[in-house]
């Protein structure tokens, strides 16, 4: 189990931080994939450094939400691909 060292604004400031580059990227077509894998490590590196834990450890609590949120993306995408087949 991790134990938290940081404060919650702490790490709000690196997350949003860390979304800089994504937002900056995402305007340009082919490079905003680059601007989100950056944007991503840059959370890995922010929590870690926080929380005084290795990068390794810091993935796991970075990409769960960023997984739990794909999951329930594809689920809404399917519901609704099915319920416009079968209407």
């Amino acid at each position: 189990m991790l134990q938290i060292r940081a404060k919650y604004s702490e790490t709000y400031k690196a997350v949003a931080y860390s979304l800089i580059p994504s937002v900056i990227f995402l305007i340009i077509p082919l490079v905003g994939l680059f601007g989100v894998v950056y944007s991503i490590y840059l959370m890995v590196v922010g929590v870690a450094i926080l929380n005084y834990i290795p990068k390794r450890k810091a993935v796991l609590p970075v990409l769960l939400p960023i997984i739990v949120l794909i999951i329930i993306g594809m689920a809404i995408i399917i519901y609704a691909i099915n319920k416009l087949i079968n209407s």
